[in-house]
């Protein structure tokens, strides 16, 4: 007989004070940071079967293969889904891009060379300015820059990841014509952890990002694609860059947020696979 199962009135079988030691103790092993008690340390050499560690980003995209962000187009329309043109975006947009793509270039040089790209102050006066060939961005930008080198290069975990991950490793799932490109990819314990770069404009409304642009199904997507490619058991973490500070924070999702990030992964895959390529839909009918 469960005696635990019996209601007397009155009578609890846990006092108040041991209920609430037990949630915080539930709470605590729920969101014990994997990163911060695992030994973080270089992922092992990937068969080049799959992966690839030369190709450049630009041939990365020439690749037939389905990426992330051409699944997440879905989200907009089958039409949308298929023909890449119909993405339009406004000059802040692109703006917010060329930044982005300074801070990941930044970061996959200093993890491959062990040294910080030349950037330096240009004399130009529009502040969103950047003239990557010659390394060039406005005055105001070489502080934001200057801090978030200086948060990788004190933090212990952004340290570690800066000297053990390896960068912009392209792996192409031949079976299901999927493809992934890692800003970083390393071991963590045992097991393969992802950490994604990304460059916002407020951390705090990061939780709200990570939906609107799709970042969840992207991670869900990630961590299943090299999970079926290695064998091993990979986890997924954020690293968030502001543009206006050059402040960082470590996002890490739990085992049990991957596996909603993955069903979503899966749903729309399973979605992509349905398009009629000869009458796709456009924006669906909504009502306000």
């Amino acid at each position: 007989m469960d005696f635990s199962k019996i209601k007397i009135p009155g009578f609890s079988i846990h006092t108040n004070e041991q209920k609430l030691a037990i949630i915080q103790k539930a709470i605590t092993k729920k969101t014990e940071s994997r990163l911060k008690t695992l030994k973080i340390s270089s992922p092992p050499v990937f068969d080049v079967s799959f992966a690839n560690y030369n190709l450049s980003n630009n041939d990365y995209h020439k690749t037939l293969f389905v990426s992330s962000s051409t699944l997440k187009r879905l989200k907009k329309s089958e039409k949308h889904y298929l023909d890449a043109s119909l993405m339009q975006y406004g000059s802040a947009t692109k703006n917010s891009f060329a930044y982005g793509t300074l801070v990941h270039d930044d970061l996959e040089y200093r993890i491959k060379t062990g040294n910080w790209m030349q950037w330096k102050a240009g004399t130009f006066k529009t502040k969103t300015t950047i003239k990557a060939e010659a390394l060039e961005v406005h005055e105001s930008v070489m502080p934001i820059i200057e801090r978030y080198r200086k948060e990788f290069e004190h933090s212990p975990i952004l340290n570690a990841i800066l000297n053990h991950a390896d960068s912009e490793v392209s792996f192409f799932d031949k079976e299901n014509n999927m493809k992934i490109r890692t800003d970083a990819v390393m071991k963590v314990g045992d097991n393969l952890e992802i950490v994604d770069f990304k460059s916002v404009a407020d951390i705090s409304r990061f939780k709200w990002d990570l939906i609107n642009y799709g970042y969840d199904i992207s991670a869900g997507m990630y961590t299943e694609t090299l999970e079926q490619l290695t064998g091993y058991k990979v986890g997924f973490s954020f690293v968030l860059i502001c543009k206006k500070t050059g402040l960082t924070k470590i996002v890490e999702v739990s085992s049990a947020t991957l596996e909603q990030y993955k069903e979503k992964f899966f749903q729309l895959k399973s979605a992509a696979e349905k398009i009629d390529i000869s009458n796709p839909k456009g924006y669906e009918l909504e009502v306000f």
